[in-house]
């Protein structure tokens, strides 16, 4: 590990060195401990200006294979002694807490650390500080209890998921109405387009998988809407591809919405805006029409 970069201000500090993996959050507190323990022990600075040889004989590191002059700037640290030219605290101490906010890559092999000191880091805990008790509030929590509070907001969320997921499935599949009671014989291929009233593209493809056994030969479109727009399904059972493919009828029948789609032979999927200024069944029975064509052409 070598340093390759450094950035230093009265409130922060941004420090960039060679590794090949992003630091775990262990080594980050590590880091930020090793840090503030020689803050607290409130070291002297001290500055020397040498000649370069008795420097590096001293043992002062110089970095980023900058060059030198005859005779250079030596900072010493307690055990840290390098060339540096810039302005530094009297005492380790002045620099107050540091506090690591980001670690990330720059390049190739190089990672930054950038961390707040002093009223920076303060201020840093008190937006945090802030967040957290506006969080609280949200929850009707104590700050402490935010997490354990959010974990059981996620559990009940995925179960009422589950639960919608369910509901969805039993409309896309007509509740107690049987969908393909609406089917149409197209020449000796069955044909269904049918507004399932779901706009979740899974729970079409769920419900036409179940559906298209029922089917064969032949074609069922599912269509659903959500926020303005359209949500398409298209199956075709094993019966029925030797005249169509499903990725081409959904193509079809969305090219004049300018939507778009596509899939295997047997099921594919799509979408478009649904327009304002026209019904869903008008579209549905445009569908049909095209889809009775298509099959007695």
């Amino acid at each position: 590990m070598a340093q390759k970069g450094s950035l230093v201000a009265p409130d922060r500090l941004r420090f960039d060195f060679s590794h090949l993996a992003p630091l775990s959050p262990e080594e980050k507190q590590k880091v930020e401990d090793l840090a503030n323990a020689r803050v607290l022990r409130n070291l002297a600075v001290t500055t020397d200006v040498l000649p370069i040889a008795q420097a590096k004989q001293a043992g002062a590191i110089a970095f980023f294979g900058e060059k030198y002059g005859d005779t250079v700037r030596v900072m010493t640290m307690g055990e840290s002694k390098e060339f540096c030219g810039g302005t530094h605290v009297h005492q380790t101490g002045d620099i107050g807490l540091i506090k690591i906010v980001e670690e990330s890559g720059v390049a190739q092999g190089v990672r930054r650390l950038e961390a707040v000191t002093g009223l920076g880091a303060l201020a840093l805990a008190r937006r945090m500080e802030n967040e957290l008790g506006e969080a609280a509030a949200i929850l009707r929590a104590g700050p402490f209890e935010v997490a354990a509070r959010l974990e059981k907001l996620q559990t009940e969320l995925r179960e009422r998921d589950k639960d919608i997921g369910k509901l969805k499935a039993q409309i896309a599949s007509g509740g107690s109405r049987d969908p393909l009671a609406n089917r149409q014989q197209a020449g000796k291929y069955g044909l269904l387009v049918h507004d399932a009233g779901v706009g979740d593209a899974k729970i079409l493809r769920e419900t036409a998988d179940k559906l298209k056994a029922r089917m064969d030969p032949g074609v069922l479109v599912l269509v659903g809407t959500v926020e303005g727009k359209i949500a398409m399904v298209c199956a075709v059972t094993p019966g029925a591809q030797d005249k169509l493919n499903a990725g081409k009828v959904v193509g079809l029948l969305l090219q004049d919405l300018g939507g778009k789609g596509g899939g295997r032979p047997d099921m594919a999927q799509g979408g478009a805006a649904l327009p304002a200024d026209a019904a869903l069944g008008d579209i549905l029975q445009r569908w049909t029409d095209k889809l009775r064509t298509l099959i007695e052409s």
